[in-house]
């Protein structure tokens, strides 16, 4: 038997439930050793599913304090049990956390969104750097025709719609965690809502909210969207033509020249693309 065989078995044991791992791997595992191998090898699916559960704590900062830390951990425990980590990278898993937080509790519906902010919040930290492209360079191809060129998005651009006040809410479970978010700046760009104890995320009526969520650099930003933006946000993210994403601002009485000169700015668009690339 060679080594991927080996660990395709192994593998196989932690994702099966305690009675088939046991039937099914641990006689594969005896027959290899004279030494009691059901101890170890149960020590080790728990120590692996507990850190499948702590890095779930440690990317839902806000939706953790929301939850209460009993809650939550026995809310991560369940999905990690039915949920099993496709890759190997701790900071790849629970990206199926907010649907699954969204399921769970339906009588706080803002919290599916919340953990996705969490998610997001996370995501962009680890994405790739992006290739930018010289300013001089976009200028020039958005003088070609505008059917045929595309504006691409910086690996981390993420767009976030939702019902609710998304953004003050997570902004007030991360100040009463004892965890606070790290490198979110509060400048006149990025100010949170003041939220005090007594923060009711259900207290304002149903709307319609949008986040944009990027990486600048090395710092994370998170900022609420106008329509405008919301409009060219969601056209570069999903891959529209240049022109295309113009007709839908020239429809929503925007200027797209203002809105252009800002996602470059901030980075939400690093290059250009002919359709023939």
């Amino acid at each position: 038997m060679n080594l991927a065989e080996f660990q395709s078995i192994f593998s196989e044991g932690l994702l099966l439930s305690d009675d088939l791992g046991n039937a099914h791997v641990l006689k594969f595992l005896s027959e290899s050793t004279k030494v009691d191998v059901a101890i170890g090898f149960e020590a080790y699916r728990n120590n692996w599913r507990t850190a499948l559960t702590n890095a779930l704590a440690d990317f839902f900062i806000a939706t953790r304090s929301l939850l209460d830390e009993g809650n939550f951990f026995l809310v991560a425990r369940n999905f990690v049990e039915s949920h099993h980590a496709k890759v190997s990278d701790l900071n790849c898993y629970g990206s199926e956390f907010p649907q699954y937080i969204k399921d769970e509790f339906e009588e706080l519906p803002y919290l599916g969104d919340v953990a996705k902010l969490d998610w997001l919040w996370h995501k962009v930290f680890y994405c790739r750097d992006d290739k930018i492209m010289d300013y001089d360079e976009i200028q020039r191809k958005l003088n070609l025709d505008p059917d045929e060129i595309f504006l691409i998005a910086s690996n981390s651009l993420n767009l976030l719609t939702s019902n609710y006040p998304v953004l003050d809410i997570w902004n007030f479970a991360t100040l009463e965690s004892d965890e606070n978010v790290d490198d979110c700046d509060q400048d006149e760009e990025n100010e949170f809502s003041d939220c005090d104890s007594d923060f009711d995320p259900l207290g304002k009526e149903e709307a319609s909210y949008a986040y944009v969520i990027w990486r600048q650099g090395y710092e994370r930003k998170v900022l609420p969207v106008d329509e405008g933006e919301k409009i060219l946000i969601d056209g570069i993210v999903n891959g529209c033509s240049y022109e295309k994403i113009m007709d839908r601002l020239f429809l929503s009485n925007c200027d797209p020249e203002k809105l252009l000169a800002l996602a470059v700015k901030r980075r939400w668009i690093v290059g250009i693309k002919e359709g023939n690339e």
